[in-house]
């Protein structure tokens, strides 16, 4: 069976909640993530594999965009999530979709010129493991590409009563199930591990005055706020929308870092 870590979207309460919150993330980003993408070595013939691929909205421009003449196979070991990949994957001829482990993928050896796994790695209790694993199923010369979060790059200020808490809880919460809200400073460390080379991490920052305050808000704090349901930990009913309160009533501003981690399997030309 799948471990899935800190995200189990089937044990999330208000999943549709959740499910709007991946799809304006997947769809706001897109023009920033495609440049990433991009600038990282995916290149029109490549095939790719997505891991953690969500409802496959992401998996399904990358086909259509980016590899016109590659293909991209998307990992999601939701089925509800799956469902609605494999609705787009219908649609896509360079797109399949099939549930899967990260820790034992079923691709055979060196069968992918880019692995992409976004936001998946903050959730792992074995990162190396899983590093080792995208390891195997890449080529030689191979890329992969590791975007996650990292709370010490995470700044909300004038900071609404109540935020920094919420933080704290919830990192304990995501540890108490494997994952890690730090792991974004280690990934370099865990790629060199897993034996990747020309390993680098750039830090893409959003701001609130970038991407807008409510989006913002949303990003950084209504996954929090699931998991702590799940946790059980108290929230109350209102605590989302009295931070947003507080933040538009105090023209607060934030900060958050995405380390986009890059490294290269050995023995390309």
């Amino acid at each position: 069976m799948t471990d899935r870590g800190s995200y189990d979207f089937g044990k999330l309460p208000c999943k549709e909640e959740e499910f709007r919150r991946l799809e304006e993330q997947a769809l706001f980003f897109w023009s920033r993530e495609k440049m990433l993408l991009s600038d990282s070595g995916l290149t029109e013939s490549m095939r790719v594999l997505d891991i953690g691929c969500g409802q496959g909205i992401v998996a399904d421009r990358i086909a259509r965009e980016l590899v016109p003449r590659g293909q991209v196979v998307g990992i999601e070991p939701d089925s509800s999530l799956r469902s609605m990949a494999e609705a787009l994957a219908a649609q896509n001829q360079r797109l399949t979709v099939m549930p899967g482990d990260i820790y034992n993928l079923e691709q055979p050896d060196e069968s992918f010129d880019f692995v992409y796994a976004r936001l998946v790695f903050q959730h792992l209790k074995a990162p190396v493991e899983a590093l080792r694993e995208i390891h195997r199923v890449l080529k030689p010369g191979g890329i992969a590409l590791i975007p996650d979060v990292d709370n010490g790059w995470l700044t909300l200020y004038p900071e609404p009563p109540g935020f920094s808490d919420m933080l704290r809880l919830a990192e304990k919460a995501q540890t108490s199930y494997g994952g890690d809200r730090f792991v974004g400073r280690k990934l370099a460390g865990y790629m060199g591990e897993a034996g990747f080379v020309n390993v680098a991490t750039p830090v893409e920052v959003l701001t609130s005055a970038r991407i807008g305050l409510d989006l913002f808000l949303k990003i950084i704090t209504c996954f929090k706020i699931l998991l702590l349901m799940r946790h059980n930990d108290k929230v109350e009913e209102d605590f989302f929308e009295r931070i947003c309160r507080f933040a538009r009533e105090h023209n607060s501003h934030g900060w958050v870092g995405i380390f986009c981690a890059r490294g290269v399997k050995n023995g390309g030309q």
